[in-house]
């Protein structure tokens, strides 16, 4: 008689419980190549999606990377649970010295949490270039918009 209830009541919990996973928190970091030559450019995208409390973005350094350019678009809502966050980041960058570089995690640190993204390797390959000649051969290759 009882039994009925029991199984409409155990799959609305389990509707429930696979909605909630759905609010998970994601920081993720890639670029376009692992391997690049001296002055090639690179490009670096890193996506935020999730509900926090008060982010607080900490980007990495790109050490050994010069920035040639960022482009940012971000979205808010606010919640009963808190803010969900949307933000994509891109950077494009370029290294001017041979050798494996590591791009360092980057961070969200939340009231509660800190969430980070995974270092990624690049490896540069090539001779190393003059200051002012790192980027030109690349750039008189490309393509105007």
């Amino acid at each position: 008689m009882f039994r009925p209830y029991r199984i409409i009541f155990l799959s609305i919990l389990a509707v429930g419980l696979l909605g909630a996973g759905k609010t998970e928190n994601l920081v993720k970091a890639r670029v376009d190549k692992v391997s690049v030559s001296t002055g090639e450019p690179l490009r670096y995208t890193l996506v935020v999606e999730g509900v926090f409390d008060e982010p607080k973005l900490k980007l990495p350094e790109f050490k050994g990377f010069k920035i040639i350019s960022q482009a940012q678009s971000e979205n808010y809502s606010h919640l009963k649970s808190g803010t969900r966050l949307t933000l994509k980041l891109e950077y494009v960058l370029y290294a001017g010295e041979p050798g494996e570089l590591i791009i360092e995690p980057a961070t969200i640190e939340d009231k509660k949490s800190e969430y980070k993204s995974d270092p990624i390797s690049v490896r540069v390959n090539g001779k190393p270039l003059k200051e002012k000649k790192k980027i030109l051969p690349f750039l008189r290759n490309s393509t105007d918009l």
